[in-house]
């Protein structure tokens, strides 16, 4: 499950990520970065927000470094030494809007 859930297209990870109850009220900031996508919480979510993106679920992994959630959307690579975010820019992702297409 985990290989075919990291293989999934950047629009299908914005859409399953939308349809995880709670990630609106968990205060989820969702970004697209490069062709993966990223998500930030202020604060620690709940379990079941975990389990729901986690490698058994979307297929997220946590990125200590850059204190988030991953996602490679088929895209896979190595560490990056710099910055992704300064090389490939941020596009916000509206969960509501993702959950709607």
């Amino acid at each position: 499950m985990e290989t075919d859930n990291r293989s999934a297209s950047t629009l299908q990870v914005l859409q399953q990520t939308a349809d995880v109850p709670g990630m609106s009220e968990a205060g989820a900031d969702v970004y697209v970065v490069g062709k993966w996508v990223w998500v930030e919480f202020p604060k620690r979510p709940p379990q079941a927000i975990l389990d729901a993106i986690g490698r058994d679920g979307i297929g997220y992994r946590w990125n200590r470094k850059r204190a988030c959630w991953q996602h490679p959307c088929g895209h896979f690579a190595r560490r990056s030494p710099g910055d992704p975010r300064l090389k490939y820019g941020v596009r916000h992702a509206a969960l509501d809007e993702a959950a709607a297409d």
